[in-house]
């Protein structure tokens, strides 16, 4: 337990440096003033398809919050996919195995409003975002503020049997789909500035 535990650790934390250097990268407040930085718990899950197949795999998502002066977030999600995972009791450290597969990272950009606030938490509340901004590995990246021909490409999805690409979405249909999170309204969130940090929001 105490090796599966050290190994989920490392994970974790190799995904929270990858989140953090992302984040930081001018998140979408322009040149308004970063006024907060909030961190989720992580959210792990892991399938294993024996014994009809010879396949498992671990994913790991993490959400950030930003806050700026000009009552604006960001809104960063993460998530990251590893196949051929093995770990557990009987596997030597030496012999863990985990393929990284799949890197998700989708920013969201919207109107920020707090309902509640005292000194040690808030209740923020996270508006329908006006821009998403999605970088998929092996793929273009995009960018509803800057649309463009090989963004609309990259919205076109692969059927994993056969290969082929379905049809692209344009900006105004990429960006419905992406907020499937806001579809009952507004997201409230209840952020603890002591520890700058709030629950997973999950939908999103």
């Amino acid at each position: 337990m105490k090796k599966l535990n050290k190994i989920l650790i490392a994970v974790v934390l190799a995904v929270a440096s990858i989140v953090m250097t992302v984040a930081l990268a001018a998140c979408g407040g322009g040149e308004a003033q970063l006024t907060g930085m909030y961190n989720s718990n992580k959210q792990i899950s892991y399938m294993n398809f024996a014994p009809q197949y010879n396949y498992r795999i671990m994913t790991i998502k993490n959400q950030i919050i930003e806050t700026y002066a000009d009552d604006t977030y960001c809104l960063t999600v993460s998530s990251v996919t590893y196949s051929n995972v093995t770990f557990g009791e009987n596997i030597p450290t030496a012999d863990f195995t985990a393929n990284e597969k799949d890197t998700v990272t989708t920013k969201y950009y919207g109107k920020l409003t707090v309902n509640e606030a005292t000194e040690e938490d808030a209740t923020y509340v996270l508006g329908k975002p006006t821009r998403v901004v999605n970088s998929t590995k092996e793929k273009s990246y995009i960018d509803t503020a800057n649309w463009s021909d090989a963004m609309a490409e990259a919205t076109r999805p692969i059927d994993p049997q056969t290969g082929e690409k379905g049809d692209a979405l344009d900006k105004d249909a990429y960006l419905e789909q992406q907020l499937k999170g806001w579809a009952d309204g507004d997201i409230e969130v209840y952020v603890m500035f002591g520890t700058a940090a709030f629950e997973y929001i999950k939908g999103v």
